[in-house]
C-alpha cells in the first residue's frame, strides 16, 4: 500500500530536510523543524516521529571475486525467492545486518 492508496498523499512534505525535533513536555508533541530546499526552516507539531529515511531500501551487493561464475542459487533477501529451498543444501549468509538476521532468525536458512 503506498501513500496514494490509502489517500494520504495529502500529507507528505517533500524535497524537505530534517534539521532536529525536541519534545514538548507543554504540548506533549515533538516539535520538528524542517527546511524545504529553497527555503527558511519551519516547525511542525506532531504526535509521532517516525524517523523513514530509507538507507536500507536500497540494497548494497557484496562484491565478491567469481560470484559471476558461481553456479548455484544467489540473491539478496530483498528480492528473496520465495520458492527457493534451502533443505539439504549448504547455505551461505554474507552479512550481518538486517538482511542477513532476517534470514536466519526467521528460520528461513537451516543453522
Amino acid at each position: 500500500m503506498t501513500p496514494c492508496d490509502a489517500d494520504l498523499r495529502h500529507l507528505l512534505v517533500l524535497n524537505t530536510t530534517f534539521l532536529g525535533s525536541r519534545w514538548s513536555e507543554q504540548t506533549h508533541s515533538h516539535i520538528v523543524t524542517l527546511q524545504r530546499v529553497g527555503g527558511k526552516p519551519f516547525d511542525v507539531e506532531a504526535e509521532f516521529l517516525i524517523s523513514a529515511t530509507g538507507p536500507l531500501s536500497t540494497p548494497t551487493l557484496p562484491k565478491i571475486p567469481g560470484l559471476d561464475a558461481f553456479e548455484g542459487t544467489a540473491f539478496h533477501c530483498y528480492k528473496w525467492d520465495q520458492a527457493t529451498k534451502f533443505e539439504g543444501n549448504r547455505v551461505g549468509v554474507v552479512g550481518n545486518g538486517s538482511s542477513g538476521v532476517q534470514m536466519v532468525v526467521r528460520g528461513r536458512v537451516p543453522t
